[in-house]
């Protein structure tokens, strides 16, 4: 705990751990969301997976190919494009209640436009404190990450049933 301390005392580190924490919550809002979102307007489990599915399939071949692009762009660049691309889709997505078909091809989008923070992050660290903080520091990065993965479904999943699963997927 005293080397976590120590990081986060680092100058600069505090505020990029916090907010990548916060640019990387809606991966763990947007699952549960969409889940109920699509279950809600097309009253089917098996359209969700699907696009749940392309969305996840949009993520894994675009992976790759945005990290190329923080190379040659850089973070800002890419992760601003990403942004408004992925937003623009949940905003269509959510406003537009397509067929099946076109939110399929939505979903997709979605998944290749997921902003690569985690990349952009990971390439930061090193700049930021010494190789023998560099270790803990990810280690505490992958421990607050978790945070995402335990609070993110239980804040999408309260939106979804307390307010409206598009509210949700606005949230995320």
């Amino acid at each position: 705990m005293k080397t976590y301390l120590e990081i986060l005392r680092v100058p600069g580190v505090a505020r990029v751990v916090a907010s990548q924490l916060l640019a990387r919550f809606p991966f763990g809002m947007l699952t549960i969301a969409y889940l109920v979102f699509v279950e809600q307007n097309y009253h089917s489990y098996a359209i969700a997976g699907l696009a749940l599915g392309a969305s996840s399939l949009g993520q894994a071949v675009s992976g790759p190919f945005t990290s190329r692009l923080l190379g040659r762009f850089g973070i800002r660049w890419v992760i601003s494009t990403t942004v408004i691309v992925v937003s623009l889709t949940n905003i269509a997505i959510v406003l537009l209640v397509p067929p099946v078909w076109l939110l399929l091809v939505l979903a997709l989008i979605e998944g290749i436009s997921t902003p690569p923070v985690q990349p952009a992050v990971r390439t930061i660290y090193p700049k930021m404190v010494p190789a023998s903080q560099l270790t803990p520091l990810f280690s505490l990065d992958a421990s607050a990450q978790e945070l995402i993965w335990i609070l993110g479904p239980v804040i999408a999943a309260l939106l979804a049933i307390q307010v409206s699963p598009a509210v949700a997927i606005f949230a995320a």
